[in-house]
């Protein structure tokens, strides 16, 4: 009897010690590029050099476009991610806003299956005045999406294998 206690608890362990091996899907900007700021025709141009964009996702995940000038969003796609993983330096992009000071950041948004967002990537950039600069990249995974730690795995773990000696010496009466 107690031989049979040994194959129940074993995944238990399993789970205690076990690393995540989930990857992010993903389509990113992989580097900032430099932009430069240049008001004509009552409009601010933001123009980044270039678009260092990379991706990795499974075939049929989708991603968008956010133009966000100026707090004004801008939203565009769903676009197909392609396949297979891979890397591309798109040409220059621009993008007007209305006044200085501007604020100008290009969001690419992730979607799995059923249009959730699970991982997004801003190129962003502010000028006062004619000029420019280097941009700012921010990568990651939304806030919104709840996941557990490799701690919080282990505690979770720790409490089913609890659970689990507990069913087990109800039925054992003791």
């Amino acid at each position: 009897m107690r031989v049979l206690r040994l194959p129940a608890i074993l995944p238990v362990l399993a789970l205690c010690f076990a690393t995540s091996a989930i990857a992010q899907p993903f389509y990113r900007w992989s580097s900032a590029p430099a932009f430069t700021c240049t008001a004509s025709g009552g409009l601010v141009n933001v123009v980044f050099a270039s678009q260092p964009a990379e991706w990795d996702a499974p075939a049929g995940t989708q991603f968008t476009i956010n133009y966000i000038s100026n707090g004004v969003l801008t939203p565009s796609g769903p676009f197909p991610v392609p396949t297979p993983p891979g890397s591309f330096v798109f040409a220059a992009l621009a993008v007007s806003a209305p006044s200085y000071p501007a604020s100008v950041t290009v969001r690419l948004d992730t979607l799995a299956a059923g249009g959730v967002v699970v991982y997004q990537s801003s190129l962003s950039a502010s000028c006062g005045a004619d000029g420019g600069g280097p941009s700012t990249v921010t990568n990651g995974v939304p806030a919104g999406i709840p996941a557990l730690g490799p701690f919080g795995l282990i505690l979770l773990s720790a409490a089913l294998g609890f659970v689990g000696l507990a069913v087990m010496w109800t039925r054992r009466g003791v």
